[in-house]
């Protein structure tokens, strides 16, 4: 297992070093940071943003709004997907309304809330739409999965609702709802900024991002707040995945 590990560590590494090779080659052909930037001006921008405070002030409201809609999903997700597990009837009741809400595509939700909320409300909905059918498509696979045997002794030896729950339904959840969790926080966040961009927050990623776009001409700035969005992702994967195998191991 470790030296499965070492094996993606280095693989990752050489696509990485790859990248940016390319970037660089790419840069020094074009030579226009408008266009394309060096990958040493970006990682200068990030290490000045880091003693910068608004930086953080943009990236907590951000975070703040994702997490709003995240938290928001994952409890009414975990609620419908229980029901639906334990009633036919919910379950059809709830089936068109997940079909629904996974085909309309994101720009819809944000045009349509931005309307409706207003930018802050608009970002905070469209995340939690979109997470929505995740955290409820894994809760309910996860039950459906509940071993019919297991199943048949629930029926012979019944048990309260909420013993069933705490020591049987619960954590045959948590393996796929740790997974669907690692899986939404990424795209939560590529959601959340998407939707700050269209709708012009005042404050946060999405704001940053549309006025070093569109007004300031600053590549440099756009690129560096892309490879935070990138590195706060992969930081939350990671810890979210070290979670996930401890889950695991512990059931």
């Amino acid at each position: 297992m470790r030296n499965q590990r070492r094996g993606l560590k280095k693989e990752q590494g050489i696509m990485i070093v790859l990248l940016l090779v390319l970037w660089q080659g790419l840069a020094m052909k074009v030579n226009n940071d408008i266009l394309i930037p060096m990958p040493w001006d970006v990682l200068n921008r990030m290490l000045g943003d880091l003693a910068r405070p608004d930086f953080y002030r943009q990236t907590l409201t951000s975070l703040g709004r994702m997490l709003k809609g995240f938290g928001l999903s994952l409890v009414i997700a975990g609620l419908c997907g229980y029901a639906a597990a334990l009633n036919k009837t919910v379950r059809r009741f709830i089936e068109p309304l997940e079909v629904i809400i996974k085909t309309i595509p994101n720009l819809s939700y944000i045009m349509v809330f931005l309307i409706w909320l207003g930018s802050e409300g608009s970002v905070m909905v469209t995340s939690f739409c979109v997470l929505f059918p995740v955290f409820y498509t894994a809760i309910l696979l996860s039950q459906d999965l509940l071993d019919s045997e297991l199943q048949d002794v629930l029926r012979c030896y019944p048990e309260t609702p909420w013993i069933v729950f705490w020591k049987i339904r619960l954590p045959q959840a948590l393996p796929h709802l740790a997974a669907a969790i690692q899986t939404g926080f990424g795209l939560g966040l590529r959601v959340c900024v998407m939707a700050e961009v269209l709708t012009q927050v005042r404050v946060g990623i999405g704001r940053q991002m549309s006025y070093a776009a569109r007004v300031a001409l600053d590549m440099t700035g756009l690129m560096a707040w892309t490879l935070w969005i990138i590195l706060l992702s992969a930081a939350a994967d990671g810890i979210l995945g070290w979670l996930k195998n401890k889950v695991e191991s512990s059931l």
